[in-house]
């Protein structure tokens, strides 16, 4: 920069690629990260070295050089440009989750897929990793005193070689979803991993998924946690009765249930998830003759009613029967309880009763 009078070079570097969406490098100004000294100044008939600049994204730039002039004396700024150049990643760093999975219904796949980006040290998408990674379950506290695990997933080896406890959610296997399998294995690609058909079996709150690039059994380099999200039951299955009525000794005819043990019954969905929120839907209870243990006449079912109260609101998933009752004697009924949903037509029965 020929100059008769004191000036200031300053430098700017210009991004010539398309910033990948995933590398944290496009949060910065221009999608580029330049550190180093990037004003000097220069004497007449001098030059000026720019010794300390480094530039932390990965692409193609040129840098434009800016010599700016006393306003005072008339000078002009004047503008040159290098030559196009190409900057490289570092080496793999760490993994981080880009996107995080959302709240989902049990059995069906999480809406918020799961995406894991592989990282330089400066932020920089590892374009040319090929990580293995496998997702398993986080935090999986079904009640408090369970010690969950997910069952055969190299992360948790070697307690994965064992079943967990059954109250412990599992992931299911995306090709047949009512098979619990221990995690889910995603393949590195360009530095990006997808998972987008992430389900669990069991409801609650407060669920986690773990991503570990996985080396070998129980060795991880990288390991990432979700943010927490809930699992919700899914539509109504089936109806089951939870709370059996008293069947360890004879019902007295006419003896109100909740004299001794209520029949409680409720809907689950297709995972055998309760189904806790309220349904405007009612569940009728009536009495029909036993398959078996029927001694005495009591295939006619005139010989026996429910009656009370035999019909319930599904409040927060179930229903209680404390005041019905079975109207006359007869050595083996059931008590059917039925309910339509959704235009499907279900029924749960209770064992056996003798009512004297």
């Amino acid at each position: 920069f020929p100059s008769r009078s004191r000036r200031e070079v300053e430098v700017e570097v210009r991004n010539l690629t398309a910033c990948n969406v995933y590398s944290k490098t496009c949060e910065a100004a221009g999608g580029v990260t330049m550190t180093g000294t990037k004003r000097l100044q220069v004497l007449p008939g001098a030059t000026v070295t720019f010794t300390d600049l480094a530039i932390e994204t990965v692409g193609y730039f040129d840098l434009v050089f800016r010599s700016i002039g006393s306003r005072s004396n008339g000078s002009l700024d004047i503008e040159v440009f290098s030559n196009p150049f190409e900057i490289t990643k570092a080496d793999l760093a760490y993994m981080e989750i880009f996107e995080h999975p959302t709240d989902a219904v049990a059995g069906e796949a999480n809406p918020g897929k799961a995406v894991i980006v592989m990282y330089d040290r400066f932020g920089n998408v590892a374009t040319d990793a090929t990580e293995r990674v496998e997702v398993s379950i986080g935090n999986n506290a079904p009640a408090p005193g369970v010690d969950c695990w997910t069952f055969t997933t190299e992360t948790d080896y070697p307690s994965s070689l064992v079943p967990p406890s059954p109250l412990c959610a599992q992931i299911l296997r995306p090709d047949a979803p009512d098979e619990r399998i221990g995690s889910m294995i995603g393949q590195t690609t360009r530095g990006v991993v997808s998972i987008d058909c992430i389900a669990l079996d069991t409801i609650a709150e407060g669920y986690t998924l773990r991503f570990a690039n996985v080396l070998m059994p129980g060795v991880s380099r990288f390991m990432s946690e979700s943010t927490p999200f809930t699992v919700r039951p899914g539509l109504p299955f089936s109806l089951e009765v939870f709370v059996q009525p008293m069947i360890e000794r004879p019902l007295a005819a006419a003896e109100l249930f909740g004299h001794s043990r209520t029949p409680v019954v409720g809907l689950i969905d297709r995972l055998a998830n309760v189904i806790y929120y309220p349904q405007t839907a009612q569940i009728v209870g009536r009495v029909i003759p036993s398959a078996s243990g029927c001694v005495f006449d009591c295939q006619n079912t005139a010989n026996s009613s429910l009656e009370g109260v035999t019909t319930s609101d599904i409040t927060l998933g179930y229903c209680r029967f404390p005041a019905a009752f079975v109207a006359r004697a007869n050595p083996s009924v059931v008590v059917r309880f039925e309910v339509e949903i959704g235009g499907k037509a279900l029924f749960a029965e209770t064992f056996p009763l003798r009512i004297v």
